[in-house]
């Protein structure tokens, strides 16, 4: 999955992300924060992590928590 891949379904994916990662909900996220990427960030600085630790876990949770849309019908 691409690090830019964008994040569906914002406002649950938010309050999961702050459920799953505690020390994420304790900072703010700007408004500009939209993709796993810009999250990576964030998540890194605030559980001591290298971003790409943070972009792996974040893809990781994004496979298992967020709802998969937009796929081809079998035909």
């Amino acid at each position: 999955m691409p690090q830019t891949y964008p994040i569906t379904h914002w406002s649950h994916a938010l309050s999961q992300l702050r459920t799953d990662f505690p020390e994420l909900a304790k900072i703010a996220l700007p408004n500009t924060v939209n993709t796993l990427s810009d999250v990576a960030t964030y998540l890194a600085q605030a559980h001591d992590l290298t971003v790409s630790e943070a972009t792996q876990a974040l893809e990781d949770w994004h496979l298992t928590y967020m709802p998969v849309t937009n796929l081809p019908r079998a035909a």
